[in-house]
């Protein structure tokens, strides 16, 4: 297959090896296709019946995709340690696009419209690397062996965590109170407290 003296300007093809290559690819991409042409016709095909998913498969495919997606557009999150891995779901791995030491990728870059935070987490692992934790109801070895702890899926700091104040009204009253009072008569803070120096 020769090339056209347009072509061979239009692909700036300089030497006579350049120009050879291309003929080469050129002409081995036309066997190929010839060959494929040929074994197609010459096998019958059978209809391949594909697999019923559910729907929750099925959003978890898109989901998988979406986070595939992502992480083409953001490549620093494609890669990183084990200690700044956010989320897992089966072969992907997102990190958190850490730089100096700061993660610069929010837990919020893995929704998606139509995608909640209870979805996240049941179809795969969020880890939040500050605190060296992982979200799951199974024991995770990668995780485990960093010494990380285990939250589980239905009581953590994403879910249900918000329902319940760690702290009752009552003493958040009291703290309030105590904090008026020494804003109000500073020397009594400074009397409150002893500094060791």
């Amino acid at each position: 297959m020769s090339l056209t003296q347009t072509e061979i300007k239009e692909l700036n093809l300089t030497t006579p090896e350049s120009i050879e290559r291309i003929q080469r690819l050129r002409a081995a991409i036309a066997l190929r296709k010839e060959r494929s042409t040929v074994q197609h016709e010459t096998v019958t095909e059978q209809p391949q019946v594909p697999p019923q998913l559910t729907d929750y498969d099925r959003k978890r495919e898109h989901y998988k995709a979406h986070l595939i997606d992502l992480l083409e557009e953001c490549p620093e999150n494609a890669e990183g340690s084990p200690y700044e891995v956010i989320y897992q779901l089966d072969e992907i791995t997102v990190y958190g696009g850490y730089e100096g030491g700061i993660r610069s990728t929010d837990h919020n870059f893995l929704l998606k419209e139509g995608v909640s935070w209870e979805d996240v987490l049941e179809m795969g692992t969020l880890s939040v690397p500050e605190t060296n934790s992982y979200i799951s109801n199974e024991t995770l070895p990668q995780f485990e062996e960093l010494g990380w702890s285990k939250m589980p899926l239905t009581h953590n700091h994403i879910v249900n965590s918000k329902n319940e104040p760690s702290v009752s009204a009552e003493e958040l009253d009291k703290q309030l109170n105590k904090l008026v009072t020494a804003i109000q008569e500073p020397e009594m803070m400074v009397k409150s407290y002893d500094y060791d120096m």
